[in-house]
C-alpha cells in the first residue's frame, strides 16, 4: 500500500539527488493492487492526473491508469522520499509521463490485460509489455511494422514461434518510440532498426514470461542492467538484448 496517500509535505529534492542508476522496472498485477484501486477516492493524484482519470469511462482502462501512478509513486518514494502527493506525474505533447518536480528522473508506464509496469531511470527510457493472445488484423500489423528482414524471420516460424517473436518485435519497436518522445504510430514502428546484441552493448532489453506468455521490453542505454521487480509467481524465462542501428 502507498503510505500517507493523502496531505503531502513541502518537498523539494535537489535535482541530482536519488538514484535511478541503473533503472528499475517493477510489475504488478491489477488484482494485486484491488485495495488501493477500490478506493473511492485517490488524493494523492495530481490534478492534472485527475483529470485525465475522471475522463476516462472504461472501469479496466481506469485501473490500468491508477495502478500505474500507483507503480510509479512507490519506485519514487523509495528512491526520493516523501509521500504519494509529492510526486505528481504530468504528461508531454505526445502522452508521456514527466515529472515536474524533477525533470532529471524519467518514468515510462505500460500494461496489458491484468499487467502494469513502470520504469522509472536516470536517462529517457521506453518501457512496453504485451501478452501474446489472438488479436484482429496481426497479419496486418506485422507488414506494416516489420521490415524485410524481420519479415523474412517471421516467414520460417511456425504460427505459435511467429506469435511470439512478432510480439517480441512489437515490444522492441514501441520502447524504442516511447524513449524517443515522439508520438506513437505505425508508420514510426516501422522505421525502427534493431539487430540481436551481446548484454554488455544492449540498450534494449526483452524479458519473455512463457508462463503468462507474454513480453517485456526496455530501451535505455543502460537496459541491459535493469533492475527487475515482478509480482509473485512471475517468473522470467528467458531474456534477448538488441541495440538500435539508428536513433529515431
Amino acid at each position: 500500500m502507498i503510505a500517507a496517500l493523502a496531505g503531502g509535505q513541502d518537498l523539494a529534492v535537489p535535482v541530482g539527488c536519488g538514484n535511478f542508476a541503473p533503472p528499475r522496472v517493477l510489475m504488478g498485477r491489477l488484482e494485486a493492487l484491488a485495495d488501493e484501486l477500490e478506493r473511492p477516492d485517490h488524493p494523492w493524484l495530481g490534478a492534472g492526473e485527475r483529470t485525465r482519470l475522471t475522463a476516462i469511462t472504461s472501469q479496466r482502462r481506469r485501473e490500468q491508469f491508477l495502478a500505474g501512478r500507483i507503480l510509479a509513486r512507490r519506485l519514487l518514494c523509495d528512491a526520493l522520499g516523501g509521500c504519494a502527493a509529492d510526486w505528481p506525474l504530468s504528461v508531454n505533447a505526445h502522452g508521456k509521463p514527466t515529472l515536474p518536480n524533477r525533470p532529471d528522473i524519467h518514468v515510462s508506464i505500460t500494461h496489458s490485460g491484468p499487467f502494469v509496469a513502470c520504469a522509472v531511470g536516470n536517462a529517457e527510457l521506453g518501457l512496453d509489455v504485451e501478452l501474446i493472445e489472438p488479436r484482429r488484423h496481426t497479419e496486418d500489423l506485422i507488414r506494416m511494422t516489420c521490415n524485410a528482414a524481420e519479415l523474412a524471420q517471421l516467414d520460417d516460424l511456425r504460427d505459435s514461434e511467429r506469435a511470439l517473436h512478432f510480439i517480441g518485435i512489437w515490444t522492441v519497436k514501441e520502447a524504442a518510440l516511447k524513449q524517443s518522445g515522439e508520438a506513437f504510430s505505425v508508420a514510426q514502428l516501422s522505421r525502427i532498426r534493431w539487430r540481436f546484441a551481446q548484454a554488455a552493448d544492449a540498450t534494449i532489453t526483452s524479458w519473455y514470461f512463457g508462463n503468462q506468455r507474454m513480453v517485456l521490453s526496455l530501451a535505455s542505454r543502460e537496459a541491459a542492467h535493469a533492475q527487475l521487480e515482478l509480482p509473485p509467481a512471475c517468473t522470467s524465462t528467458g531474456i534477448e538484448w538488441r541495440v538500435l542501428e539508428e536513433a529515431l
